[in-house]
């Protein structure tokens, strides 16, 4: 069975764009993030000094890339809610993104990051239902909607149906179950980052599992600041683009404006050694 969906053009220039400079690196960035906290990590907890470079490359790539997909889906999930997308361009984009993450790592060679960012992704899903459970707490048990809701409709059930539906639909249009299965985990998804601190919670202690890493309170709170950062770079990164129309006019655009204030700045010194 042929993909039957109409790939994005645009979808798959900002994924490669993405991949290319924010994960890979083919143009390193001066000031790295990720690892900058990662040298704060180094002293927090000195054991952080034995994990092996090669597996947190591996997994420090994946869970970029698994939190790009989910701020790409928030980013335009947002847009639809708004009225600003239709659904069927929604889910062309949705399907684009996936299939494109797959076809990239596996021609980079590197599908070992591809399997990486699966676990990840099921782990967002995880942590999203938990999530959506943790807030159904708070509703009180007399509430007459809520008794009829029934044993069979908890947020853990209704989460899962809602996967499978979805699936079946993805299904239809991508000759790739398993991808399949990680756009139906991830669409449950949405919004549940800007409702909570769960799933932050939950990848931080995932990522320390992968890379044999034990770490100290200190090490975990910044560990989540590592997966803040790195959701906050990707949905400020969807948004630049979106605006400049690729990544590199808007890295033009960010030279031009920091060109700018340099200029601006040395006018006014210039100005005050003029007054005196």
């Amino acid at each position: 069975m042929d993909n039957v969906f109409k790939s994005d053009i645009k979808t798959k220039n900002l994924c490669q764009s993405y991949y290319d400079y924010e994960v890979f690196r083919f143009q390193a960035r001066k000031f790295d993030f990720e690892l900058s906290v990662w040298s704060e990590i180094h002293v927090a907890d000195s054991t952080s000094r034995e994990i092996d470079n090669k597996i947190f490359d591996r997994e420090l790539m994946a869970l970029n890339i698994e939190l790009f997909g989910l701020a790409l889906l928030d980013h335009n999930w947002k847009l639809f809610e708004e009225e600003k997308l239709e659904s069927s361009p929604l889910g062309n984009l949705l399907l684009t993104e996936i299939w494109f993450t797959k076809y990239y790592l596996t021609q980079m060679g590197v599908h070992d990051i591809w399997e990486a960012a699966g676990f990840y992704n099921d782990i967002i899903m995880q942590a999203a239902i938990v999530q959506k459970t943790l807030r159904n707490w708070s509703i009180p048990r007399d509430f007459s909607d809520y008794l009829n809701r029934g044993v069979n409709t908890s947020a853990e059930m209704q989460e899962k149906k809602t996967r499978n539906d979805i699936n079946d639909d993805f299904d239809k249009k991508l000759d790739d179950k398993e991808g399949c299965i990680r756009l139906a985990n991830r669409f449950i998804c949405r919004n549940c980052w800007q409702d909570g601190i769960v799933i932050p919670q939950k990848l931080s202690s995932a990522f320390a599992q992968r890379i044999s890493f034990n770490p100290n309170l200190d090490a975990v709170l910044l560990l989540q600041r590592v997966i803040v950062g790195l959701y906050n770079n990707a949905a400020h990164f969807i948004i630049a683009v979106e605006q400049c129309g690729s990544y590199e006019l808007t890295r033009k655009a960010r030279i031009d404006l920091i060109q700018l204030i340099k200029d601006s700045l040395r006018q006014d010194m210039e100005k005050k050694k003029t007054r005196l």
